[in-house]
């Protein structure tokens, strides 16, 4: 976890910022879970953005999922959740 971290740390400046984009979360295991939990609460890593998606469907508050997050909440992380729903035929129409 320390070299983890340590790396994103040395790799990320104003000048070269990194994003981070895990999808399906729900079926991500416990050690990796902890892993993101430990990049996004440290403080010491700056110029770093976590975007993580899940099927909440999937995941109740027992999953360890929702454990992490909650983890992250109290320790005041700023977490933005936007819903996405299905779009219907007529505005996957408009888009194109």
């Amino acid at each position: 976890e320390y070299a983890f971290r340590s790396m994103v740390r040395a790799i990320t400046t104003p000048s070269n910022p990194v994003v981070l984009f895990f999808d399906d979360l729900q079926w991500a295991d416990a050690y990796s879970l902890h892993l993101i939990r430990a990049l996004v609460t440290d403080k010491s890593i700056k110029h770093f953005l976590f975007i993580g998606c899940i099927r909440d469907d999937e995941v109740d508050i027992t999953h360890p999922f929702a454990t992490e997050l909650y983890e992250i909440q109290m320790r005041s992380v700023a977490v933005t959740k936007i819903e996405v729903t299905n779009i219907t035929k007529e505005e996957a129409n408009a888009l194109i």
